[in-house]
């Protein structure tokens, strides 16, 4: 307010209605602004040290001895001693008064990890979702921990699918991620773990197709697994291959698993709302003036179809037009084309065909024996 006034035309400083700014303390610090305080000289030093008068040391009084006469016995000297006892008075109303002016917080809200009567049982080191390759095996590997083994088996598939092309931290622990996949068990009855462990394996035959294709082979013949391992790793192949050739998202709709997660990083796309107006081919201008044209026109095109073909209500069944049906086609099998590998008959052939085969015969000829 002070400032304020300094500054602002008379009527326009800043002023507060309150009780504090009334108070005696309040206007000595408001005051301050008009204090003028400019550098004396030095003469008027030296004059003020003139003007001083010299102190002269205090003498210490000696106190009188009183010699005693010859052949008398000195007294000694007696001192009283006197015990002063200090108490300290505390003021209750200063108390009173300095705890208003605290304000109290607010309860925090209830912890539904406190609820437990057992303070032993609370768990309030909650596990972090993994973001490094290590970080997930891990927590795949710490079975202990079931909430941290369980996040590790969530985050397995997404995490995956984005490391894929990025550096090089999947390519170098890709064959002990996939050993640590594919001897997961389902120790606490997850929901859909089997559906994520396969969602993994998927994951990584497709980051590296010729290299995890033929040990996804290897694992299936030689590994000492369980029934229902081996058909997990059986399943992944088909799949994963399918995957490859462009048929990930139609698989995984016909078969119920998760869907394939969003792996591009948010760096790379518009906000939703812009990036909605181009993810068709029209162009917003188009787009706008369609939609325009179906509101205005098409009742007026119902209407007479009505009056040719008769009511709605006796209409079973109405059909796309050819134009839009292939227009849908077409779309899918840009799609389709776009997300297909480029040497995909090579990939094919040498990572999965060749190694099934391969080791079928070999199979087969140990088996004859």
């Amino acid at each position: 307010m002070a400032i304020s006034q300094q500054i602002e035309e008379p009527g326009k400083a800043m002023k507060f209605d309150l009780e504090e700014v009334e108070s005696e303390e309040a206007q000595w610090y408001m005051n301050l602004v008009n204090i003028k305080d400019s550098v004396g000289s030095v003469e008027a030093l030296k004059l003020k040290k003139r003007d001083e008068p010299q102190r002269k040391p205090k003498e210490q009084k000696k106190a009188p001895s009183s010699q005693p006469s010859t052949g008398s016995r000195p007294q000694p000297d007696t001192q009283t001693s006197k015990a002063v006892s200090i108490e300290e008075i505390s003021d209750d109303s200063e108390k009173e008064e300095d705890g208003d002016d605290l304000i109290p917080y607010e309860k925090p809200d209830t912890d539904p990890e406190d609820s437990e009567d057992d303070p032993t049982l609370i768990q309030r080191n909650k596990p972090k979702t993994p973001v490094y390759i290590r970080d997930l095996i891990a927590a795949l590997r710490d079975t202990d921990n079931v909430d941290r083994y369980h996040l590790g088996i969530k985050t397995a598939p997404s995490l995956i699918r984005r490391k894929i092309g990025f550096g090089t931290e999947l390519a170098e622990q890709v064959e002990e991620l996939a050993l640590v996949i594919v001897g997961l068990q389902d120790n606490y009855k997850l929901q859909n773990f089997h559906e994520l462990r396969l969602q993994s394996m998927i994951a990584l035959l497709v980051s590296q197709p010729l290299k995890m294709g033929r040990w996804f082979t290897i694992t299936f013949f030689d590994a000492d697994l369980s029934q229902a391992q081996r058909s997990a790793v059986l399943t992944a192949i088909g799949l994963s291959a399918r995957e490859l050739a462009g048929y990930g998202e139609e698989d995984a709709k016909s078969m119920g698993l998760p869907s394939l997660p969003d792996t591009s990083f948010p760096s790379k796309k518009l906000p939703e709302h812009v990036q909605a107006m181009y993810l068709t081919d029209e162009s917003p201008i188009e787009k706008l003036t369609k939609r325009i044209a179906q509101q205005s026109l098409q009742p007026l095109a119902a209407n007479a179809a009505d009056a040719i073909t008769g009511p709605n209500a006796l209409k079973v069944r109405t059909f796309s037009s050819r134009l839009d049906v292939e227009k849908r086609r077409q779309q899918r099998e840009a799609q389709r084309k776009k997300s297909t590998l480029k040497d995909l008959h090579k990939v094919l052939t040498e990572g999965y065909f060749y190694s099934l085969t391969g080791r079928f015969g070999m199979m087969m000829t140990q088996s004859a024996r």
